[in-house]
């Protein structure tokens, strides 16, 4: 076994339940370490598109104001 584990019990005997066990808590911990990782990857994307979003309104209030002042000046001459 690659694993050394005390379970107070004949290690030979219950060979077959230890070994699914130690597959079970494997696989329970390869699902943990994936759906976290996905998820830290899912909040990234999020917090860059709110960004990208709060950079396109800044912009689009610098445009308005850009348009705002080019009509003034067409207005004014």
């Amino acid at each position: 076994m690659q694993f050394t584990t005390e379970y107070f019990i004949d290690q030979e005997k219950y060979f077959s339940l230890i070994l699914l066990h130690i597959n079970a808590a494997f696989c329970i911990g390869l699902f943990a370490i994936i759906g976290i990782g996905t998820m830290l990857f899912v909040y990234l994307q999020f917090i860059c598109g709110m960004f990208k979003i709060s950079r396109y309104e800044t912009n689009i209030d610098t445009v308005i104001k850009i348009q705002i002042i080019n009509r003034t000046i067409i207005l004014l001459l």
